[in-house]
């Protein structure tokens, strides 16, 4: 079993980050292309309170491919994209609070949301994605709950 760790210390908080992966449990899995499996656990220490998470993950990645580091690597770039993504849709559009559910009209919002974020140029920017302030296009298709 190889093993990669990572601490970040930054905005007030102590993040560690370890990866366990291995290749001896593929030939007993019945999930087509598994190269390894991997196993994240995280720790984050904020303001005193401790919190840990664990993540399983199944790759079709081999080892010559993505070692340890490069998985831990892989992982986290996948959730700063989400994170990114996700903010200016959650926060901006304030879409969790939506409520439409029915028929295609969820996906037809989400589409006006993402079409939104693309034309407006604060969204554009080079600048933090949490410091943009919504267009006027943006607060007018904000969902209404």
């Amino acid at each position: 079993m190889k093993t990669a760790e990572t601490v970040e210390k930054e905005h007030g908080r102590i993040e560690i980050r370890k990866i366990a992966v291995s290749a001896e449990v593929v030939p007993h899995l019945e999930w087509p292309a598994a190269a390894q499996v991997a196993r994240i656990e995280r720790t984050r220490e904020m303001s005193g309170k401790v919190s840990m998470e664990t993540a399983y993950i199944v790759t079709s990645l081999t080892a010559a491919e993505a070692g340890p580091e490069r998985l831990l690597g892989l992982s986290r770039n996948h959730w700063a994209i989400e994170n990114r993504l996700h903010y200016v849709r959650d926060v901006t559009f304030n879409e969790d609070r939506c409520r439409v559910r029915s028929g295609e009209s969820d996906a037809l919002l989400g589409a006006g949301f993402h079409e939104a974020k693309r034309l407006s140029p604060a969204m554009r920017s080079s600048a933090s994605v949490k410091s943009a302030r919504p267009s006027k296009m943006e607060k007018a298709i904000t969902c209404l709950w």
